[in-house]
């Protein structure tokens, strides 16, 4: 499923490891109730899935916290990937424990997409026409070095 996405972004033209996105305030892309960043794995899936950084939250995270989701918004797949270990006990009735991967799948919609919600993220000062040009000188001598 993943590696579909990717070799898609590759046929397209898209080099999905490159940082095209511009982070919300220096956010990134980041769980709403965690507040932790969210894994390169997830942000290079939700990049590719059209999303912009910031908070992200699922549509039951979105009920609890006393808002919704608009009607229409687009939810984008993000995964997890953990270790479970649990106490067993073997044949000989000593205990023991084993362990085993778990990997799920969750939707999440944006905080734009929710309504009722605030966002905690400060909001930062818009780029200045320096920075922008600056910016632009950059992208030109990278598209150069890849070009050579």
């Amino acid at each position: 499923m993943v590696t579909d996405q990717v070799l898609n972004a590759i046929k397209n033209g898209t080099c999905p490891w490159h940082k095209p996105w511009r982070s919300a305030g220096g956010v990134g892309y980041i769980s709403y109730t965690s507040r932790k960043g969210y894994s390169w794995l997830n942000c290079m899936l939700l990049m590719m899935q059209g999303k912009d950084a910031g908070e992200f939250l699922t549509i039951k995270q979105a009920n609890q916290l006393g808002g919704k989701v608009r009607k229409g918004a687009k939810s984008a797949m993000v995964c997890f990937y953990t270790n479970y270990t649990r106490e067993i006990v073997k044949a000989d009735g000593t205990k023991g424990s084993e362990t085993f991967p778990v990997l799920k799948w969750y939707h999440v919609f944006h905080i734009s997409d929710c309504e009722g919600i605030k966002s905690k993220c400060q909001p930062t000062a818009p780029l200045t026409d320096e920075i922008r040009e600056r910016e632009k000188k950059c992208s030109q001598r990278q598209r150069k070095a890849t070009t050579q």
